[in-house]
Parts: C-alpha cells; sequence; structure tokens
C-alpha cells in the first residue's frame, strides 16, 4: 500500500520524532502536556490526517541504527480527547519507560491503524524543513505539519 491510497485531497500530514516504530508495545501517540495533546487532538481530523513517526538521532533513544533519521510508521489516530497513556499501553511499556526516562508522555491519542514505511528513508533527504523544524525549541514533543512541496514528495 501506497500513502497516496491512504489521503484523500484534503488530508494533512504531520511528522513527530519518536524513539521507534509504531507498535503494539506503545499503541499511541503521546504528549508530555495535556494541552500539547489536546491542542493536536483539536487540529487533527480521523480518517483525513495521518502523523508520520520520524526516528531521533539519540542512539540512546532510537536504538537499532536503521531507525535514527528515518521516516519509520505511518497513523492514524483517535484524537477526541488525550487519555492518560499508562491507560492505553501494557503495564511493564509504563514502568520501563518511567524507570528510564521518569513521568514523560503521559497524554495520549489511541492509534487506530500504523502502517510501517518501507525502507525507512532519510527524513532529512525526504521532508528537509520539517525534519528541522522537529528539533526546534517551539515543536519539541510537538507534531508539524508538512507543507505542500514535502507532502507532495511523500505521496
Amino acid at each position: 500500500m501506497k500513502l497516496q491510497d491512504l489521503c484523500s485531497a484534503e488530508s494533512r500530514l504531520f511528522a513527530k520524532s519518536e524513539f521507534q516504530p509504531a507498535s503494539d508495545r506503545w499503541p499511541a501517540l503521546s504528549f508530555s502536556s495535556r494541552k500539547v495533546a489536546s491542542d493536536f487532538a483539536n487540529e487533527y481530523r480521523r480518517g483525513r490526517d495521518y502523523v508520520i513517526y520520524v526516528g531521533t538521532s539519540d542512539p540512546s533513544t532510537t536504538e537499532r541504527p536503521e531507525h535514527r533519521q528515518r521516516l519509520m510508521s505511518v497513523i492514524s489516530v483517535e484524537p477526541r480527547t488525550p487519555v492518560s497513556t499508562r491507560d492505553l499501553i501494557p503495564a511493564e511499556a509504563w514502568e520501563q519507560a518511567v524507570s528510564e526516562y521518569g513521568i514523560r508522555w503521559e497524554w495520549s491519542l489511541p492509534i487506530l491503524a500504523a502502517y510501517d514505511v518501507s525502507g525507512f528513508p532519510r527524513a532529512k533527504d525526504t521532508i528537509p524543513a520539517a525534519y528541522a523544524a522537529l528539533g526546534t525549541l517551539p515543536n519539541l514533543g510537538r507534531c508539524v505539519e508538512l507543507k505542500d512541496a514535502e507532502r507532495m514528495r511523500l505521496l
């Protein structure tokens, strides 16, 4: 399946830094702040918009080299209301995250569907502006919308 098969002309695509591809171990799009989660939920439209997970560059968080700075997953989420992350993910995943990073990513939107990105393309080559924006202070931990040229490149 190709991304263009999922999207319509009205679809918006967002990028978000993550440590690994979407999985059953963490079936949630998570945020450190309820306000950030709520703001994104208000902007996102179920069945129309998608989020692309981009691996971080840090080997201590994105452990697998093939995921670092790469497009990893495309997800669809339920945006109604942010939910406590600990209510969405397996208890052992929550406990491990808290022991490694402290209490972070407390608010989430449940993942409805997830797709792996074939070949894990380099984010810098595919979505350079959005990738650079993810690392700026105002966007840390947030989703960044892909603008026209990058959106079209992905489709």
